[in-house]
C-alpha cells in the first residue's frame, strides 16, 4: 500500500490511537445491554469458571476501530488505495460476522473454515495483499512460493486467526498479546517509513485497548465484563495476518517474514502444539482442552492476573527478539533456527506436565509471586524462645482473621528441634501484603524464612492417575527421617489449643 499521509504522521498516530481505543470503549460500552436480546451471552456452566453470564461483545468495538481508519483513510485515498481499503472493510466484517454468528449457533469447523478463506480471497484478489515468498528461511536462497502462493496466504491467514481464538482462554491474554503484536508491527512500519501501515497498526492497538479495558481484570474489577467471543478473536486475528502479510512482501517490505513468526510467537507455539497433540489422539483440532501453557500456570496456583502478565511478557520477550534480529540484520535462517529451537523447548515443557508444573510453582514463589492455591504465609525456622514473638508479630501483620498453626521438626538422630508456623488467612489476595510486613518486622531479630504457603495439591499432578501408592511412599522417605509435629493450633483472637501430633506434609 503507497503512503498517502506524507506529513504530520507522529501527531497522526496519536490522534488514531486515540480515536481507536475511545471508539471502541463506547461501541462496547454500548453492545453490552443488547447482547443479551442478541444471544451473545456465554453463560456459567460446567468447567467454566466465572459466577455471572458475560457478553460476547469485545468485537464490535475492534470492528469500530477498523471501520474508523478504513473510513478515514478512505477520503484522502485513490482510486487503487480505496480498493485497498474497502477490501479490507468487507473482508474484515465478515470474519467479524461469521465469528458472531459462531458465537451465536455454533458454526461446524468446517464451515467457518470455508467462510475464513472467503475473507482471505478477498484479501488477495481485492486488495493485492498475498505471501508470495517466505524470504530466506534456507541458508543462501529465498523460498518463492509461484502457484502455491494463494493456497499458502489462505493457510497462513486462517492459521492466525484460528490460533488467536485458541489461546483466549483467560481474561485480557488474547487482548493483551494482540496488543503487543499491534504494537510491534506499528514500530516496524514507521522505522520502516511504511506510515499507512503504521497508522493501520496503531488504530487497531487503540482499539484493542479499548476492549482490554473491560475485560482485564485491573483495580477493583476482579473479574471480566465483557469476553473478546470468536467475533473478536475471528476479527483480530485476520487483520494481525493481514499486516503480517502486507509489511513483509514486496519492494517496500519493512520486515521479513520470519520476523512476523517472533510478533506472533506464543498463538503460534501454543496453537501448533495444541493442534498435533490433538490429531496425536485422534481427537478433533478445534475441540477445546486444558492442554495450552496458561492452564499450566494455573495449575500452579498462579491467579488470573499473574497468568496473564507473564504469557504478556513471554510474548513481548519475543517479539523484540524478532525486531532485535531483523535491526542487526542477521540472517533469516539463523533466525528461523531460533525460533524452531523455542518451539522445541516449549514443546518439551508442555510435553511434561508433572515435572513442570512443581517447579513453576516453585519458581514464582521465590520471585514472591502470588499463588491462589497458598492461602497462607509460612514463618520459619526458629526456636521455642522465638515463638511468642512470631505470635505478636503474625497477629499485627495479619489482625485476628487467621487460623495459626505451629509445628515443630525434630531430627531422631541428632535431637535437634525447629518450629515453623503456618497462618492460613481463607484467601491469596492478603498473603503478599501481609509476608511484606513480617519481612520488615522481623528482619531485626534473626534469619527467619518467611514465604507463601502453599499445600500439595494432587490435581497439579497430571500423572497421578499412574503413580502408585507405593512410589509416593518411597518420594516421601527420600526426604529424610525429621518428625513433624504440631504443637498448637488456635486463632489469633482466641487462647491456643495444644494439637495432637500432625500427619500434615510440608508445603512445596
Amino acid at each position: 500500500m503507497t503512503e498517502y499521509f506524507s506529513v504530520g504522521g507522529e501527531m497522526l498516530s496519536y490522534l488514531g490511537f486515540l480515536s481507536g481505543f475511545a471508539l471502541a470503549l463506547i461501541v462496547v460500552r454500548s453492545a453490552i445491554p443488547a447482547a443479551e436480546r442478541i444471544g451473545i451471552v456465554d453463560r456459567p456452566s460446567g468447567h467454566k469458571q466465572h459466577s455471572h453470564p458475560v457478553p460476547y461483545v469485545g468485537g464490535f468495538g475492534i470492528l469500530a476501530a477498523l471501520l474508523l481508519y478504513a473510513g478515514f483513510a478512505a477520503g484522502m485515498a485513490s482510486a487503487d488505495q480505496a480498493l485497498y481499503l474497502s477490501s479490507l472493510a468487507i473482508s474484515g466484517t465478515l470474519m467479524f460476522v461469521v465469528g458472531l454468528a459462531d458465537d451465536r449457533w455454533q458454526l461446524s469447523s468446517r464451515t467457518r473454515l470455508v467462510i475464513e478463506a472467503m475473507a482471505v480471497l478477498i484479501m488477495v484478489f481485492g486488495a493485492g495483499v498475498v505471501l508470495n515468498d517466505l524470504g530466506g528461511l534456507l541458508p543462501g536462497m529465498t523460498i518463492a512460493l509461484g502457484l502455491l502462493a494463494v493456497p499458502f496466504t489462505i493457510f497462513c491467514i486462517t492459521g492466525v486467526t484460528n490460533a488467536l481464538n485458541m489461546i483466549d482462554g483467560v481474561d485480557g491474554l488474547s487482548g493483551g498479546v494482540s496488543l503487543v503484536s499491534f504494537l510491534g508491527l506499528a514500530v516496524m512500519a514507521a522505522v520502516g517509513g511504511n506510515s499507512d501501515g503504521a497508522l493501520f497498526a496503531i488504530v487497531m492497538a487503540g482499539g484493542v485497548l479499548g476492549f482490554l479495558y473491560f475485560n482485564f481484570r485491573f483495580g477493583r474489577q476482579r473479574n471480566a465484563r465483557v469476553y473478546l467471543g470468536d467475533n473478536g478473536s475471528m476479527l483480530i486475528g485476520f487483520l494481525l495476518g493481514w499486516l503480517f502479510v502486507d509489511l513483509s512482501q514486496g519492494d517496500d517490505a519493512v520486515m521479513a517474514p520470519v520476523t512476523a513468526l517472533f510478533l506472533f510467537g506464543l498463538p503460534l507455539y501454543d496453537s501448533v502444539l495444541a493442534i498435533t497433540r490433538r490429531l496425536w489422539m485422534r481427537r478433533s483440532p478445534f475441540k477445546p482442552d486444558r492442554s495450552h501453557l496458561h492452564h499450566m500456570l494455573l495449575d500452579a496456583g498462579a491467579s488470573v492476573e499473574t497468568t496473564v502478565w507473564l504469557l504478556i511478557a513471554f510474548h513481548a520477550l519475543m517479539a523484540l527478539v524478532g525486531l532485535a534480529g531483523y535491526y542487526v540484520g542477521a540472517p533469516d535462517a539463523l533466525m528461523f533456527g531460533l525460533f524452531m529451537g523455542g518451539f522445541v523447548v516449549y514443546g518439551y515443557v508442555m510435553s511434561r506436565p508433572w515435572r513442570f508444573v512443581p517447579r513453576i510453582r516453585q519458581v514464582m514463589v521465590r520471585l514472591g509471586l502470588p499463588l491462589e492455591h497458598g492461602t497462607g504465609i509460612f514463618v520459619g525456622r526458629f526456636d521455642r524462645t522465638m515463638l511468642p514473638l512470631v505470635l505478636s508479630k503474625v497477629g499485627s501483620a495479619v489482625g485476628n482473621r487467621a487460623r495459626v498453626r505451629v509445628f515443630a521438626e525434630e531430627s531422631p538422630d541428632t535431637g535437634r528441634e525447629v518450629l515453623f508456623l503456618v497462618a492460613d488467612l481463607g484467601t491469596w489476595r492478603g498473603v503478599r501484603p501481609a509476608i511484606n510486613h513480617l519481612r520488615r518486622s522481623l528482619s531485626m531479630t534473626g534469619a527467619f524464612e518467611i514465604r507463601q504457603f502453599v499445600e500439595r495439591q494432587h490435581e497439579n499432578d497430571r500423572r497421578r492417575d499412574v503413580v502408585d501408592a507405593d512410589a509416593q511412599r518411597r518420594s516421601g522417605d527420600r526426604r529424610g527421617r525429621l518428625v513433624v509435629r504440631e504443637l498448637v493450633e488456635h486463632r489469633l483472637d482466641s487462647p491456643p489449643r495444644i494439637g495432637a501430633v500432625a500427619k500434615h506434609p510440608l508445603a512445596a
